[in-house]
Formats: C-alpha cells, sequence, structure tokens
C-alpha cells in the first residue's frame, strides 16, 4: 500500500510513460496485456492485468488462536460497535496537527477541512456528531466542509482536543505497519477516486469522501486484532493484514449501521469487492439503496465505480494490496465507462504525484 511513501522506490513517471505509449499502440488490439513493455527491475511494474499476493494464512498455533478470537469479535461486532463507550481508534499526530491549525484564528474553514480530510477516522466522526440529534438541521451533511460550518469551530476545536487527548489510540507496536498501510491507502484512494470521477463524469468530491472512508471498516476490525492480541503472540505483520482485510465488509457494516455516514460512502464501503462492470455496480445501488430515484442512482453508480477503479489503480502500480487478479485497462468496468487504454494510462501517470500530494500531511 502505497509502497514508495514507506521506503520503496516510487514508479518512474519515464516507466509509465512508456506503458501509455505502448497502450496507444495496442489501442484496439484484442490483447492489450502484451502491449506493456517489462519496466526496469526497482520499478514497480505497470500492469494491465496483475494476479496479487493471496491472503496470507496462520502458520503457527499462536496465529491460529489470534485468528480465533478475532472471528467471536467479529461475530459479536454489531453489539460491541452499538455499545455506549465504543470509539474508533485515530491516528493522534493528524489531531495534533489540526490543533495546530486551529491556533490561527483567522484560518479558513477550507484549511480546517482539509486537515480533517487526512483521517478518515476523525472525517467519519465529524459527519456523524454533526447529523445528529443534537446538531443535525433539515438536511443531511454529506461533507466535511458543510459538517464543520454546521458545528461551529468552538465544537469542532473541543472534539478536536478530545481525540488527542482521550481518543482511542492503536498503541500496540504489531499493529503499527497494518494502521500507517491504512491510513495511507485511504487517503491514496479518495485523491484517485476524485481524478477517477473527473475523467468519467462523476462526482469528484463525493467520489473522495468515498474513497476515503470506502474501507473504514478494516479500523474495527484492527481494533478488534488489537484488543484480541496477547502479550506473548508473536505474528507476522501480513498475518494481520489477512485478519484485517477478511474481516473489514463484516466489521464496516456494522459500523455503517451504527454512524449513518454519507449513503454513497456507505454503498462504496459495503460494495467495493462486489463490481466488476457497470451492471454489478448499477445492481449493488438497487440492493443496497432502494429508494434511491433515477438521478440519484446515477451518481451513486458512478462514485461506487470511481472507486473501485481508483482502488484497483493503486493496485495495479504497486500502492495495495488486494488478493486475485487486478484488471484495469483491459477490464470490462473500465470499457463500460469508455475508460480506454491510453485514457487509463494517462491518468495512471499523473497518479503518483497526486496521490503524494494527498499524503504528504501523513
Amino acid at each position: 500500500m502505497l509502497n514508495w511513501l514507506m521506503g520503496q522506490k516510487k514508479p518512474e513517471a519515464s516507466a509509465v510513460a512508456e506503458s501509455a505509449g505502448a497502450a496507444t499502440e495496442a489501442e484496439g488490439s484484442a490483447e492489450v496485456a502484451e502491449a506493456t513493455p517489462e519496466a526496469p527491475q526497482d520499478v514497480q511494474p505497470l500492469s494491465i492485468r496483475k494476479t496479487c499476493n493471496p491472503i496470507a494464512e496462520a502458520s503457527d498455533p499462536l496465529e491460529s488462536q489470534l485468528s480465533e478470537l478475532v472471528q467471536r469479535r467479529i461475530d459479536d461486532c454489531e453489539k460491541e460497535i452499538a455499545s455506549p463507550g465504543f470509539d474508533l481508534p485515530t491516528l493522534p499526530a493528524v489531531a495534533m496537527r489540526l490543533m495546530e491549525v486551529m491556533q490561527n484564528v483567522n484560518c479558513p474553514i477550507t484549511k480546517i477541512s482539509e486537515t480533517v480530510m487526512t483521517d478518515p477516522v476523525m472525517a467519519a466522526k465529524f459527519l456523524r456528531m454533526a447529523n445528529s440529534a443534537l446538531y443535525g438541521g433539515k438536511s443531511r451533511i454529506e461533507s466535511v466542509q458543510t459538517a464543520v460550518v454546521r458545528l461551529g469551530l468552538g465544537t469542532v476545536k473541543n472534539v478536536v482536543m478530545s481525540i488527542a487527548l482521550n481518543g482511542t489510540i492503536l498503541k500496540d507496536k504489531r499493529m503499527e505497519q497494518t494502521a500507517k498501510h491504512l491510513w495511507e491507502h485511504s487517503i491514496g484512494c479518495a485523491v484517485a477516486a476524485r481524478e477517477v470521477a473527473r475523467i468519467i463524469g462523476g462526482n469528484p468530491e463525493s467520489a473522495f469522501m468515498a474513497g476515503l472512508l470506502h474501507d473504514i471498516g478494516k479500523v474495527p476490525a484492527l481494533l478488534f486484532v488489537q484488543k484480541s492480541l496477547k502479550p506473548n503472540m508473536k505474528v507476522r505483520p501480513e498475518f494481520i493484514d489477512a485478519l484485517v482485510e477478511q474481516h473489514h465488509i463484516r466489521a464496516g457494516i456494522a459500523l455503517q449501521s451504527q454512524w449513518q455516514l454519507p449513503v454513497d460512502a456507505r454503498l462504496a464501503m459495503a460494495a467495493h469487492h462486489a463490481v466488476n462492470s457497470k451492471s454489478d455496480a448499477e445492481a449493488q445501488v438497487s440492493l443496497r439503496i432502494p429508494q434511491a430515484e433515477a438521478e440519484e442512482r446515477k451518481n451513486l453508480r458512478d462514485v461506487l465505480i470511481s472507486v473501485v477503479l481508483a482502488d484497483r489503480a493503486l493496485a495495479s502500480l504497486g500502492y495495495a494490496e488486494e488478493p486475485g487478479e487486478v484488471y484495469i485497462v483491459d477490464g470490462q468496468l473500465a470499457a463500460d465507462v469508455d475508460l480506454s487504454p491510453l485514457s487509463a494510462m494517462e491518468y495512471l501517470q499523473g497518479l503518483p504525484d497526486q496521490v503524494g500530494k494527498g499524503t504528504s500531511m501523513l
């Protein structure tokens, strides 16, 4: 997940550009994948079709024990998430940075909102509070900036202070790598989804928020893993990744039923692994948001497609790890939204810089 942000080499723009050129020559060919040139060994290849690593399996009794303990918590996750004392863990550095930003009494709302949107948990908390009975108005809040306006700067400052000083924090050193990857991937997917939405004619800001929150189910899953870990358990980081990946959809659905997040974010959270074509996206909208009118259905479909393509683009570039095969350029979904090989390659070429800007505050 965003490997080059963690010390590995960022893909060279020249390698991506060469792939774009190859795709241009192959446009109209039945087998576009054969046109992708081989990248240097120290650069992640720009794969049009890529088979990612399978989910890690337990390799010793301690990992098997951890898996069983986490499964028990997941089986009871609806009740735990609904309990009054439940809180999602966050990164204290984001709260501290937001406090610094708000020291300036003339700080614009946009700056505060941009900082909040570097943390999916904090963004979700502000949206939840703005739509609560205490602060809720006649219409639902769907954006962080509008949530900040509704709550007021005084409330925002108090909430941020509370998160920084008293919020649940992932303290276990064994969780650090998975947590860091998750936050980076969430921001990366948000930035990428916004760019995809611009290309296919969707709503960029809705796609950004849905991309930011699409994997938020991994946060309670991380918390359940942390609560299940015992001091003597030495487990591989990739096994923790596997547990979180395995359970994040169920944990996310349990969370969204309690937190009432924006509808497009809830859709992306529940359905981003179930879409391989435009008709799949439409079916997911009909299944999960049956009350939506025709225009809203189209908008929700486009947001979901933007998040799915963004997630796969990150995997294609080596910035994310998903099990199974990843199809970008020659996949049915890209074809359904008229994303040609050339357009896809141009988008992928600019993605590393876009993601880098989005994650620069982490």
